[in-house]
């Protein structure tokens, strides 16, 4: 008997020590992985509990969020969640309210942007990862060798040192575009809409999508491809990380991209231009200078998780101020979000007081309950133009007749 009972207790013991090391799942972005790897090397010093990290790109971290939420065994216990998500999400009960893992002055720790990004109805469903905005990245040593001193202002200038470049054997194409039909075409149609004086939603909240605003922004996105020929082709089946790759590569000359694309320019297992990269305003056009539009995503807690104050804990850490601070120092990424580190010397030095300045000219991409369905609709009707599969002028009519009979469905017409 006394044998049976010491070899059950070993068991026992056996089992316990197999359920502490279990890791705590944490599914990221793929272009996010040197963040959240930082961040889990900390927890798992602090704690002694493994981290299993999942990268996923980012076109496909919604279905997986979406399939693990269904399923409800995928074992994932802290998703990285994008900001046109957050009310979907929470709506669904996919992911935990922070606020029942800490109290309010908690989170006032953080700058109101990074919270309301990542909120619904007040509520923190994530916290940290930082907003993000896209950038204009040029190489400055091709231009150099081109005989220019500053990077284009205007999209017409883009057009012309472009050409300049590839007349000269500098470049094949002056820029890529990440147009594949993904929430990156988007992005950028909603920077170069803007950037020609047009909107999404006029001031009653009337879509305006079929205007001549709209029509000259979709025009000059066509023209760089087709007419002009200063951007790759392929640029329709791209997407922002292949982009990037091409710029670390001085394939081109200009790239538009996140934040994470810094970070990737310094980076020499990846980058050819460590000392080349330098950040401009993205050009503009005589309606407006620049814009730029945002987005960011930070880490959640999945209700299926069986490991949620673990799950916390990881986001805790992830939140420190010494982690965060690694972020900007040994990462060269901007993703703090802490008050306190706002005013730190290192934002000081470029390419940060450029970021910043590009933020100023931010206009955001549409704020509804339904984002995901007016994206998809407005992917599809931009893609087909670029693609030749429809005119610009249908692909427009389409689209505002399209986001109506949404608008009626949802409520909101």
């Amino acid at each position: 008997m006394r044998k049976i009972l010491l070899s059950l207790l070993a068991v026992f013991l056996l089992v316990g020590v197999c359920a502490a090391e279990e890791p705590l799942v944490v599914v990221t972005i793929d272009s996010h992985v040197p963040v959240y790897e930082y961040a889990a090397k900390v927890f798992e010093e602090r704690y002694g509990i493994p981290v299993q990290l999942v990268s996923q790109a980012y076109d496909k971290t919604h279905e997986v969020i979406v399939t693990a939420a269904v399923g409800r065994s995928s074992g994932f216990d802290v998703v990285a969640i994008d900001t046109i998500y957050v009310s979907n999400y929470a709506l669904a009960g996919i992911v935990e309210p922070l606020t029942n893992f800490a109290p309010p002055e908690f989170f006032a720790q953080h700058t109101p942007s990074s919270l309301d990004m990542l909120s619904y109805d007040g509520v923190p469903y994530a916290l940290g990862g930082g907003y993000n905005y896209k950038y204009f990245y040029y190489n400055e040593k091709l231009l150099e060798r081109a005989g220019f001193q500053a990077p284009p202002a205007t999209w017409d200038e883009l057009v012309e040192m472009s050409k300049v470049m590839q007349e000269k054997g500098i470049v094949k194409y002056g820029i890529a575009w990440g147009w594949a039909q993904a929430e990156g075409l988007i992005c950028d149609y909603t920077i170069i809409l803007n950037s020609f004086g047009g909107e999404f939603f006029d001031n009653d909240g009337k879509i305006v999508l079929d205007t001549p605003e709209a029509r000259a922004a979709l025009q000059f996105m066509y023209d760089s491809i087709y007419t002009h020929g200063i951007a790759d082709p392929a640029s329709t089946s791209l997407t922002d990380r292949e982009v990037m790759s091409l710029f670390l590569n001085e394939d081109i000359a200009f790239v538009i991209n996140w934040d994470f694309g810094w970070t990737w320019s310094q980076d020499p297992a990846q980058s050819r231009v460590i000392d080349a990269t330098r950040v401009g305003l993205i050009p503009g056009t005589d309606k407006k200078a620049s814009s730029t539009t945002g987005g960011g995503s930070g880490p959640a807690i999945l209700t299926t998780s069986t490991k949620k104050d673990l799950a916390w804990k990881f986001i805790e850490t992830f939140n420190l101020p010494e982690v965060q601070l690694a972020y900007l120092t040994e990462l060269k990424s901007l993703r703090i979000t802490l008050n306190e580190l706002m005013s730190h010397e290192a934002l000081q030095e470029e390419p940060y007081p450029s970021m910043f300045e590009q933020q100023a000219y931010a206009y955001p991409r549409a704020k509804l309950a339904w984002y995901p369905q007016f994206s998809s609709m407005l992917q599809s009707e931009i893609h087909q133009a670029l693609t030749n599969g429809k005119s610009l002028d249908q692909a427009l009519r389409d689209a505002q007749a399209q986001v109506e009979r949404l608008m009626r469905q949802f409520g909101d017409l």
